[in-house]
């Protein structure tokens, strides 16, 4: 078909015809024909007269870009014959080398026709597919300015090709369909309007080299064939290259506000970058040029660390699908003979939700590339955040050499925030006295600061800060890597600077520090926000989708699930309410969705800290709308300073039907907060369970007032933890102070026990068992406004009974008890011998008494239960036998006299085989004398 298609595609084809660019050429197009999906097509030429040519030749040019081309396919026939004759096929290999783009150059190609030569033919080319259905045209197979003709004695040459392509000199390379030449000429001229007229060289080789060129030069080149004597051939068509650039030389700056750096004029398009540097990426993911052609507000700086108005390089995603290589920028060579101790630094900025890696390397001429830095992640606030200085030292390693330096982008995330941006490269003479780094805002209070940084390798330093818009700068000193900051104005913004106090006369640059913002000082109650003020309550509108809340005010999330001030304009379809509930054409604030495609679930909104002081029963009041089929739940949480998270509500799912459905209102008592200094935490939570990512959840908020309560209701009470002698009083209510009157049932109201409670419980202790009470409550909401009073009656439980549990050891005389018994409240031990002792653990010896003993353990509670436990032990006294004799003859009188013990008995054996005796004092006579053993 003629070309161009009318429909329009990246993907395959040329971006014009070879002729004059705006021309027509021919087309394989890939289209459904009569219901079936075809791979070939084929184009056939009128008939050909060649009767008055001897050596005829085919000329054409032709252009394969197309993922789905597989061939093109050239043949001949006579005309009245039906064989076709290959002449010579192009293959996708060969067609994939030379078209990488729609801008790829045009081939040129040339046939012999000479077996052809006095016949007619006819010529077909024949386009082939290599799917049977190409999607989106990708198989675009073009043909342009065929030519049939008698071969010209000397050929012109065709597709020149450079190599070798340095700073100062290129090789050339080309076609030649001529054999024998003598040599050859080339013409070359700078720019790309063509070599005509330009310098002319002889050469008797091809390849042939083009030398003493200048650096980072575009230059236009056409060669041709010299045959013979008088026989050249007409000059080839033209081709343009661009000479690499000369090593640039330190010290080296770069902050690409120079003409050679364009930023593109449509978003997802690569601006222009400098001939020097080189870049790599796809064309979804590239460096540019900033400031973007849009301005995506959830990324990016505001504008370029110069000048603030001036240009940046940048990470740019043109679509949520990445694919190929990372973006890689990539410096020239540049000399470092000049410098001792080489140091790089730049500036970065990362601020957007889907910010990957960012990685800095440098290579030496000749060597790999070695990893200098890294960071990942967000790494700035907001658009408006201040850029941040990194300073690389290089070291004298690499003094002396040649390098360049790399920027790397990993992008983690299918999104298009992911604008990290660099600006003002640099290399020079690491300083005397280096700059301080890491600098930091540890702190930050309602008239205080503290700041941090990390040491350039001084121990003093000097400091100024100053209030934003201002002037006159603060100054201070340190002598360490960290200064607290007061009398400070709060709610301001501050920016400050540090530098290193090398010595005397000996200072490094100032290095700047974040900014940062005092807190509010504390609001005093009663608090009403109603979020009509337009001037700290803003929107989200098109192309800021953040919105703005008031700036004591915090919320966790600015990008993608957030809460913001506003109207009704801001909302999606199907989600929010019609009107504010104050007056229904005000403001109030919601949580919404950045986009259909947010990821994050849930969202906070804080109030600023809130001082209860001045409320007896504070109570919080707030007004929802929770319109949405994606909307979760609210939950209100309370944080006392100092204290953890308390929550208060949990209102779930969707409790309005439509967008006009009437505001709810929430009464919540915070008496148990009261005299503290509180926040109170709105946090909203959308359902992401469906099949597409949720985004009808806007949760809305309005007319929020912290203040006295307005009536004061009776208490509910309730009676817990009921005991034989105790119980605990618990009732809910609005107040914190309340009066508490008890006795037993039935006692005159007014002669009770009366006490004052607070924070809605009070326990009563000394109760008699088995005993019914009545406890009547008041609630003190203000010093004017009390509720009626309430009771409730219990009774107290059994006096419970107890076992006796225990036991005794006896060591010899000493014994030891010890009771085991749970519930008790005295133990007795009565030991046998009319003595007695008192506790857990008691202990006796027996002195006088001694045998089988009773030991009795009595146990007693305070309320009347008793139980015993009978123990049995035998004690036993010592004993010391003394014995003596005196001999009458064979009659020997025995005695035990000067013996010890109670009891004894004695069992005697006189050694002869006589009879025995059980006396203490027995006299035996012996048969006869001898010795023995008694």
């Amino acid at each position: 078909m003629a070309g161009p298609p009318a429909l329009g595609t990246l993907n395959s084809g040329p971006s014009g015809d070879h002729t004059s660019g705006t021309g027509g050429y021919a087309v394989a197009e890939g289209w459904n024909a009569s219901g079936t999906f075809r791979t070939v097509t084929h184009l056939i030429t009128p008939p050909i007269d060649l009767s008055n040519d001897t050596t005829p030749r085919l000329q054409f040019y032709y252009h394969m870009y197309g993922s789905d081309i597989d061939l093109l396919d050239v043949r001949v026939r006579k005309l009245g014959t039906t064989a076709w004759t290959q002449i010579h096929t192009i293959n996708s290999t060969t067609a994939a080398s030379q078209f990488t783009s729609q801008n790829s150059a045009w081939r040129k190609h040339v046939e012999s026709l000479s077996q052809w030569a006095g016949d007619t033919i006819e010529i077909r080319f024949s386009a082939k597919r290599n799917t049977s259905f190409s999607w989106w045209t990708q198989s675009r197979v073009a043909i342009d300015d065929i030519t049939v003709e008698e071969t010209p004695s000397c050929d012109q040459p065709l597709n020149i090709t450079t190599s070798s392509l340095v700073s100062t000199s290129v090789q050339l390379n080309w076609t030649s369909l001529n054999t024998n030449q003598l040599g050859y000429q080339i013409q070359y001229a700078q720019g790309n309007g063509g070599a005509s007229g330009g310098t002319i060289v002889n050469s008797t080789t091809k390849p042939a080299s083009l030398t003493g060129l200048n650096p980072n030069t575009t230059y236009s080149v056409r060669v041709r064939d010299v045959c013979s004597a008088g026989d050249t051939s007409i000059w080839s068509p033209y081709t343009t290259f661009i000479t690499q650039c000369s090593f640039a030389t330190a010290p080296f700056t770069e902050n690409f506000d120079g003409t050679s750096w364009d930023p593109a004029s449509t978003w997802n398009v690569q601006g222009d970058l400098d001939q020097c540097w080189l870049d790599q990426g796809s064309a979804t993911q590239f460096w540019t040029p900033g400031p973007p052609a849009f301005n995506w507000t959830q990324t990016g700086p505001a504008g370029d660390h110069t000048t603030g108005s001036g240009q940046y390089m940048m990470n740019q995603v043109t679509s949520t699908f990445v694919s190929g290589t990372n973006p890689r920028l990539i410096s020239p060579w540049i000399d470092l003979d000049t410098l001792v101790s080489p140091e790089l630094s730049f500036y970065y900025h990362g601020f957007g939700i889907g910010m990957g890696d960012f990685d800095v390397y440098v290579q030496k001429l000749g060597g790999s590339w070695t990893a200098l830095w890294d960071t990942s992640g967000v790494t700035h606030s907001s658009q408006n955040a201040p850029w941040t200085e990194k300073i690389l030292s290089l070291g004298t390693s690499y003094a002396g050499d040649t390098v360049r330096i790399r920027f790397d982008c990993t992008n983690s995330q299918n999104s298009f925030y992911t604008q990290f941006a660099i600006d003002d490269i640099k290399i020079d003479e690491e300083p005397s006295c280096p700059k301080p780094d890491n600098t930091a805002v540890t702190a930050v209070g309602v008239f205080v600061a503290q700041l941090d940084w990390t040491s350039g390798g001084a121990s003093n330093y000097q400091l100024r800060y100053r209030e934003v818009g201002t002037n006159s700068w603060n100054w201070t000193t340190a002598n360490t890597s960290a200064k607290g900051i007061g009398m400070l104005s709060a709610q301001t913004t501050y920016e400050w600077q540090v530098r290193d106090s090398c010595g005397s006369g000996d200072v490094s640059d100032w290095r700047n520090g974040p900014r940062f913002r005092t807190n509010c000082s504390f609001y005093t109650a009663p608090f009403v926000e109603q979020f009509s003020s337009a001037s700290t309550w803003i929107g989200p509108a098109w192309p800021d989708q953040n919105g703005e809340i008031d700036d004591c005010w915090l919320r966790s999330d600015t990008v993608d699930y957030f809460w913001t001030g506003g109207g009704t304009a801001a909302h999606y379809a199907g989600t929010g309410p019609s009107g504010d509930h104050t007056s229904g054409t005000g403001g109030y604030a919601f949580a919404r969705s950045a986009t259909p495609f947010s990821n994050t679930a849930d969202t906070e909104l804080r109030t600023p800290l809130i001082d209860l002081d001045s409320l007896q029963s504070p109570e919080l009041i707030f007004w929802y709308h929770m319109f949405g089929p994606d909307i979760d739940k609210l939950r209100v949480y309370v944080k006392a300073l100092g204290q953890s998270v308390v929550l208060l509500k949990t209102i779930s799912g969707q409790q309005q039907s439509s967008s006009n459905a009437a505001w709810m209102k929430e009464t919540i008592s915070l008496s148990a907060f009261e005299n503290d200094t509180v926040q109170i935490i709105f946090k909203a939570w959308r359902d992401g369970t469906g099949s597409f990512t949720a985004y009808q959840a806007d949760i809305s908020i309005d007319d929020i007032r912290i203040d006295e309560p307005t009536t004061c209701p009776m208490p509910n009470i309730s009676v817990n933890s009921i005991t034989y002698n105790s119980a605990d009083v618990t009732w809910s209510g609005t107040a914190n102070s309340s009066a508490l009157e008890f006795g037993v049932q039935g006692f005159t109201f007014g002669t009770g026990t009366r006490v004052s409670a607070s924070n809605q419980a009070y326990g009563l202790n000394n109760l008699q068992p088995s005993t019914t009470y009545t406890v009547w409550v008041q609630d003190t909401c203000t010093s004017s406004l009390v509720s009626l009073w309430d009771s409730i009656s219990f009774t107290t439980l059994p006096c419970p009974s107890i076992t006796a549990l225990g036991s005794v050891a006896l060591n010899a005389t000493t014994i030891q008890g010890n009771s085991s018994t749970v519930g008790s409240d005295s133990t007795v031990w009565y030991w046998g011998d009319n003595t007695q002792d008192t506790g857990t653990t008691a202990q006796h010896t027996y002195t006088t008494i001694f045998g089988n003993m009773n030991v009795y353990q009595v146990v007693y509670s305070s309320c009347g239960s008793v139980d015993s436990l009978l123990h049995t032990v035998t004690v036993c006294d010592s004993m010391n036998i003394v014995t003596g004799y005196t001999i009458t003859g064979l009659t020997v009188d025995f005695n035990t006299t000067g013996s010890q013990g109670t009891g004894l008995n004695y069992d005697w054996s006189f050694g002869d085989g006589g009879v025995s005796s059980n006396t203490s004092a027995p006299t035996h006579t012996y048969a006869n004398s001898g010795i023995y053993v008694v």
